[in-house]
């Protein structure tokens, strides 16, 4: 069992925290930028009328950009909004809730500020000093360099987390809620009719070039955070974790593989064995991790698998993997070194707020296997440490060789799931 510190510790941190941390103030906000055509509306049942930079804009006003259009709204905290073309927005001061309705918006909260809800259609995630974004799509094409179908929506973070729950319906028509819990380089997929998906995408590149960034005066908040997250996902790149996609990589022909089931906090149970992803083609500068497409590679030189193992609930959840041979490795091994010095396991992670919770939070965990792979089989497990006495929801991906296996299950306290093996092919 991971180490704990006493509750004490804790009840202290939180009261600290508590001092220093301001509720969010979303009474209103002021559009500080904005380019070509910019509306705002009392309601969304009211006649727009044009803004110009200066405007108030008050709870419950609905703020419009037209196409090539943007605008940047500053809350009374500080806390940043900006819209990209075509987006309609609006905010909630009670609820302290920025409601997203269509189009794209990044948000960029300060440090130590209260919490604050972001939502639209299908997702509610709440954020505390954080710096996202949120897309949703009108018709059928591209974002973030993923061919996504109409109505797809995305949540990602730059730095900072959001913790949350995605609403989806399965092609039954039955409605489900997918808890999640995201880190800076990752992103929420909700595509209709599928289990929503958390992949990671190209951090840096992101931040170079999104219009969101790039196509306003002035820095975002939080820099020192950006570049904590920034100098992380360089780390994750360089020990194998993350393998960022600079051209374009054709779909393999299998399809990602479903397994489990999926219990949603409803109580309602969905076989997801039998509901595929569509392949994902023109990965261009977005970061291929387990739950997306591999690279190719030639198992006759070098190999790669990777896991990825995320939770939302509070929850302590180790990531297992069982090597060829039977030799097991989680987070107390964090580098292993097999077949006779030529392949290396990594593994990071764990808890995203640990630390002396008890039990701890929503975290992930990753392991990585590269090199010259023994043929074999390489199974992962998910082991539930600690939590209350409930099952814990789980995502883990497992990619390797041309598959992607992903298991949407639930694992009771101080049991272990069922696995995921990929093998090496054959010579």
């Amino acid at each position: 069992m991971k180490e704990r510190n006493f509750l004490i510790c804790l009840f202290g941190a939180i009261a600290a925290f508590i001092l220093r941390s301001p509720a969010a103030d979303l009474s209103q906000a002021t559009i500080r930028q904005k380019v070509n055509v910019v509306t705002v509306a009392d309601s969304l049942s009211a006649k727009p009328h044009p803004a110009e930079s200066g405007a108030i804009v008050k709870t419950e006003n609905v703020v419009r950009t037209g196409s090539e259009s943007r605008a940047e709204l500053e809350f009374t905290d500080t806390t940043l909004a900006r819209m990209g073309a075509n987006s309609l927005f609006s905010f909630d001061s009670a609820s302290r809730a920025l409601e997203f309705q269509k189009g794209s918006l990044l948000f960029s909260k300060p440090t130590q500020s209260g919490r604050i809800d972001v939502r639209s259609a299908s997702v509610t995630a709440a954020i505390t000093g954080s710096t996202g974004f949120i897309t949703k799509l009108e018709k059928r094409g591209q974002a973030y360099g993923l061919q996504l179908p109409s109505g797809t929506q995305l949540l990602g973070m730059l730095e900072g987390r959001a913790r949350g729950t995605a609403q989806w319906t399965d092609p039954a028509a039955a409605s489900h809620a997918f808890p999640f819990t995201l880190r800076p380089g990752q992103i929420l997929i909700v595509i209709p009719e599928q289990i929503p998906v958390v992949v990671d995408f190209d951090l840096p590149t992101f931040v170079a070039t999104s219009p969101l960034i790039i196509g306003f005066r002035g820095a975002l908040l939080n820099p020192d955070e950006m570049a904590a997250a920034l100098k992380d996902y360089r780390r994750l790149v360089a020990d194998g974790f993350i393998e960022p996609a600079t051209t374009p990589v054709e779909p393999v022909d299998e399809r990602p593989l479903l397994v489990g089931d999926l219990t949603d906090p409803s109580g309602k149970q969905v076989d997801v064995s039998t509901i595929a992803l569509t392949p994902v083609a023109s990965m261009v500068g977005v970061a291929l991790p387990a739950a997306a497409i591999p690279p190719p590679v030639n198992p006759k030189r070098f190999g790669i698998i990777r896991s990825n193992l995320t939770w939302a609930a509070k929850a302590d959840l180790d990531l297992i993997l069982r090597l060829p041979g039977g030799k097991q490795v989680f987070f107390t091994t964090p580098k292993l070194v097999f077949n006779n010095g030529k392949a290396t396991v990594f593994v990071t992670g764990g808890p995203t707020i640990g630390n002396g919770q008890i039990p701890p939070g929503p975290g992930s965990e990753r392991i990585v296997v590269r090199g010259q792979l023994p043929p074999g089989k390489y199974t992962f497990t998910v082991r539930n440490v600690e939590s209350p006495q409930v099952p814990v929801t789980y995502q883990l991906s497992v990619a390797g060789f041309g598959k992607t296996l992903i298991q949407n299950a639930q694992v009771l306290p101080n049991q272990t799931s069922a696995g995921l093996t990929i093998q090496p092919p054959k010579k």
